[in-house]
C-alpha cells in the first residue's frame, strides 16, 4: 500500500476546522483505502460500511446508532442514504457543542447529491 502522508494531513488539517470530513472522487482512486489509511492512525474508530446490509441495517434508525459513538466515525458510501445528512448534520451540532467526536464520509461520487451536502461541515 502507498503511504499518502499528504492526504492523512490534509484531512487532519479539515478536522482541526470542521467536525466532518468527506472524501469525493471518481470510482477506484482509493477513497476507502484513504479513509481506512487515517483511522488505523486513530485509537476509538467505528466504520460503518453502506454497501453492507448489516450496516445498513445498524443505522435504520440513525440518530440512535450513531449519538452514543465517540471517537472518529466513518460512513463508507454515504450518499446511499441521502436521509442520513439529516441527522448527521443534527449530531454533529450536538458533538460541536460537547467537542466530543468527529466524522468522515467517503462518498462515491458527487453526482446526485446536492452540492450544499459537499460543503464542508455539510451545514
Amino acid at each position: 500500500m502507498i503511504e499518502r502522508p499528504a492526504a492523512i494531513a490534509r484531512i487532519d488539517a479539515a478536522f482541526t476546522v470542521h467536525p466532518a470530513v468527506a472524501l469525493v472522487g471518481p470510482r477506484q482512486c482509493g477513497k476507502t483505502t484513504l479513509a481506512r489509511m487515517y483511522a488505523k492512525k486513530k485509537a476509538d474508530v467505528t466504520f460503518f460500511d453502506l454497501e453492507r446490509a448489516m450496516d445498513q441495517r445498524r443505522l435504520e434508525a440513525p440518530e440512535q446508532a450513531l449519538s452514543p459513538l465517540g471517537g472518529l466515525v466513518v460512513i463508507d458510501e454515504v450518499q446511499r442514504a441521502p436521509s442520513l445528512f439529516e441527522t448527521l448534520r443534527v449530531l454533529l451540532d450536538r458533538s460541536r457543542a460537547r467537542d466530543s467526536c468527529c466524522w468522515a464520509a467517503r462518498l462515491r461520487g458527487c453526482s446526485g447529491i446536492p452540492r450544499r451536502r459537499l460543503r464542508a461541515g455539510w451545514g
